[in-house]
C-alpha cells in the first residue's frame, strides 16, 4: 500500500435519490425512501473511490463489515 491514507480522510459523494432507490422487494416499492441496499452500495463505491490511490497494481480491497 501506498503512503498517505491516514485515520479521518473524507470524500465527498452526492447523489440524487431515484425512484429505483427505494426500498422495494421484486419491483413493488415497499417505502419510497432511500433504500439500504442502495446506501451501502454507495457507501462501497465512495470507500473505494478513497482508497484506490493508495494501492499498489498488485492490490484490492474489499469491506468486512457494515
Amino acid at each position: 500500500m501506498k503512503d498517505g491514507l491516514e485515520i479521518g480522510k473524507t470524500e465527498t459523494f452526492m447523489v440524487t435519490v431515484t425512484e429505483d432507490m427505494f426500498a422495494q422487494f421484486e419491483g413493488e416499492i415497499i417505502h419510497p425512501a432511500y433504500s439500504t441496499v442502495s446506501m451501502v452500495y454507495h457507501m462501497e463505491l465512495i470507500s473505494r473511490k478513497l482508497i484506490l490511490p493508495y494501492l499498489e497494481s498488485n492490490e484490492e480491497a474489499m469491506g468486512a463489515a457494515v
